[in-house]
């Protein structure tokens, strides 16, 4: 399975919520790449991600497993802003270029329904697999302070997910909710 490296490691399945029925939601490869390293922590953070797909799942993980704990995730998964995540992270993956392209308006749409809206926005390195982009993406929000203000503080609601490109890039959004 190529999200597991081709080697030995955990996958999980849901079959639990009627969406993601039969879909692999987790995975935890024991083969160490470029960011990614399995650690038997992740195991504990894998019990508690929230529903969700693959990828944003892969990115709440990231999130959580960061040495600097950041809060972000504390507050509650919120499928709406999931949708959005995923929505802005493959307007980026077509356009092939990171950025917050149309926040203005999209801010605004969110916040008429949720209120005060936070983007951040991120991209990996080309040809890597889903775990190392992810990693790598929290990682490049830690050198921003703006960004890792946003993604270290606690929000009511959050939402991440991640898109590749044709060009082998991964890119990650996160949208929360003061």
């Amino acid at each position: 399975m190529k999200e597991i490296r081709e080697g030995p490691g955990v996958c999980v399945i849901d079959y639990a919520h009627e969406p993601l029925k039969g879909q692999v939601v987790s995975v935890l490869p024991r083969r160490d790449g470029k960011y990614y390293q399995f650690t038997q922590q992740d195991l504990s953070l894998l019990a508690y991600l929230p529903i969700g797909s693959l990828t944003q799942r892969s990115m709440i993980l990231a999130v959580r497993r960061h040495a600097d704990a950041p809060r972000s995730t504390d507050g509650g998964c919120d499928i709406m802003l999931c949708e959005a995540a995923a929505a802005h992270s493959a307007h980026q993956a077509k356009l092939q270029k990171q950025g917050h392209h149309g926040w203005k308006l999209r801010s605004q749409q969110i916040s008429d329904h949720r209120g005060p809206a936070v983007e951040v926005c991120a991209e990996s390195w080309p040809d890597q697999d889903l775990l190392d982009s992810c990693v790598d993406c929290v990682s490049c929000w830690r050198q921003s302070p703006g960004h890792w203000r946003a993604v270290s503080s606690e929000h009511s609601a959050y939402g991440y997910d991640i898109r590749r490109g044709t060009n082998s890039i991964w890119y990650a959004t996160g949208i929360f909710i003061h």
